[in-house]
């Protein structure tokens, strides 16, 4: 692509395609929805190297709507740690983070790591440290 400073802008039919395409995208974005009590909460987590991030979101009219979004920066320790881990992290700040909104409501957890998250909060049961502590904050439930 060449450098614009040597290359006058030529704004033609095919860019205001893109831009129209652009705008639309932008004015179409998702509305956050105000939570409904009475319908179970959607929690997606994940996580990466840097962060840990959730979408709160519930079905309203039939649709997934969101509710909320969050994201952290993990600490130096912290990024450190295995994928596992992270996603685990991830669910305990996210359902911190939530806790107004899941107290008394069902909520379904979605992460990409589920079975092993699930299997680190059995095995944690009991055992002494971080991951006792994380296993203890949240509780999962059929």
């Amino acid at each position: 692509m060449p450098c614009l400073r040597n290359h006058p802008f030529r704004f033609t039919d095919e860019t205001q395609e893109v831009f129209d395409g652009l705008k639309k995208a932008v004015l179409d974005t998702p509305v956050l929805q105000f939570p409904h009590p009475s319908l179970p909460c959607i929690l997606d987590t994940d996580s990466s190297d840097v962060a840990v991030e959730a979408v709160l979101s519930q079905v309203i009219n039939g649709e997934e709507r969101p509710i909320a979004f969050f994201s952290r920066v993990l600490s130096q320790t912290q990024r450190a740690h295995c994928a596992t881990r992270r996603e685990l992290l991830a669910v305990v700040t996210a359902t911190q983070h939530f806790r107004h909104y899941l107290l008394g409501n069902k909520t379904i957890l979605r992460t990409d790591h589920h079975s092993q998250v699930a299997a680190n909060f059995q095995a944690a049961r009991g055992h002494a440290g971080s991951l006792d502590r994380d296993a203890k904050r949240v509780r999962l439930r059929n």
